[in-house]
């Protein structure tokens, strides 16, 4: 397992941001482990449905992790607002950083299970 350490920027998109970190160091496959920063917007969609959750922020990122790979993603996040109120739920495009935002990710290594 190889770590990846990297920095988004005010303005970009994260989900974009992320896809563009994995193009640019050839990660097939990863599991976004920690972001530390906070966002401007936030979006989620809500469990399997198709119910999407907009936000204006700040909110604070409190907890994130996922799987990410050149055919997508899957992540989790949970934020906070001035308040202390927490939302979360599955990311999706649309979450704009507001302050620089550190990522640590783990490029992930498996062979083809010929059964799945």
């Amino acid at each position: 397992m190889k770590q990846h350490i990297g920095r988004l920027m005010s303005g970009e998109d994260m989900i974009q941001g992320i896809e563009e970190f994995c193009f640019k160091h050839n990660i097939k496959a990863g599991y976004l482990a920690v972001a530390v920063g906070s966002l401007s917007r936030v979006s989620f969609r809500k469990g399997y449905s198709k119910t999407k959750l907009i936000l204006k922020g700040p909110f604070e990122i409190v907890s994130i992790e996922g799987i990410v790979s050149k055919s997508g993603h899957h992540i989790h996040m949970a934020v906070s607002d001035e308040s202390f109120n927490v939302r979360g739920g599955h990311v999706i495009g649309g979450c704009i950083v507001h302050t620089g935002e550190e990522l640590e990710n783990y490029e992930l290594n498996r062979s083809k299970d010929l059964a799945t």
